[in-house]
């Protein structure tokens, strides 16, 4: 992939290519404040 370059999953662009993992957060709002900050488009549950 170039510099710039968008992800496409299932028809959809994504412009981060960050995967963030939504485990191993002590709380909820811990956890939503540290995807918030990543950036990422796309998170695993």
């Amino acid at each position: 992939m170039r510099n710039g370059a968008t992800l496409k999953f299932g028809g959809k662009e994504f412009h981060s290519r960050l995967i963030v993992g939504t485990g191993k957060y002590p709380d909820y709002h811990t956890m939503q404040k540290a995807l918030e900050a990543s950036g990422a488009e796309l998170v695993t549950v």
